[in-house]
């Protein structure tokens, strides 16, 4: 990427932190400038291919991260800055495992417990005792390990060990102080039966 002119996806499901590695990869080192521009497609940002084609006519140079990027938006920002003299390249990422043949993918993966656990430590320290619990209950996803954290702290920042069971954690992360919806909540849980029971291959019926 930093040659220009060069393509790269990242891809893998939500919640593994795609945008914090993005952000880490792209930080300058020490004092230095960086020419990165972060933009959200998510936010319905109009003619995006566009816009990168004018900033090629402008001899613009820079690394460009689209977060929220499905592949056909990728394809056409691809397209343009691989067009002669561009000096743009491309950073995209995206939920979906979805990548052409001509980008080079960067699929992020779940982290082990183990790691999961020093990473709450890092952050909170003394503040939870209960990390074993929390990195096994997040499976992998370290943003659900920050929401279980979270979770585990009462509004003034002490922590009630017994008064959260797993249906409480779930409930929290689910509706996050809304008021639960019943119907949405059977979905889920019909949903959920996908990976106990199975649907495809052998599991098919």
């Amino acid at each position: 990427l930093i040659e220009g002119s060069k393509a790269c996806r990242i891809i893998g499901a939500s919640g593994l932190g795609k945008t914090r590695f993005a952000l880490e990869c792209c930080r300058p080192l020490n004092d230095e400038s960086s020419n990165v521009v972060y933009l959200d497609a998510g936010r319905g940002i109009p003619n995006l291919a566009g816009l990168v084609s004018e900033w090629s006519r402008m001899d613009l140079d820079g690394l460009l991260v689209v977060d929220n990027c499905d592949l056909q938006l990728h394809k056409q920002l691809r397209q343009e800055i691989e067009q002669p003299h561009c000096r743009i390249s491309l950073l995209t990422l995206h939920y979906s495992p979805d990548s052409d043949a001509e980008t080079s993918p960067v699929q992020l993966s779940q982290m082990s417990s183990e790691l999961i656990k020093k990473m709450l430590e890092s952050v909170y320290g003394e503040q939870l005792k209960d990390l074993d619990r929390i990195a096994k209950f997040a499976q992998g996803f370290p943003q659900m390990a920050v929401l279980l954290a979270e979770a585990r702290l009462d509004q003034s920042g002490t922590v009630d060990m017994g008064s959260l069971t797993d249906n409480d954690l779930v409930e929290r992360m689910l509706w996050a102080g809304v008021q639960p919806d019943e119907n949405k909540k059977r979905i889920l849980e019909a949903c959920a039966l996908f990976d106990i029971v199975g649907f495809r291959d052998e599991l098919e019926v």
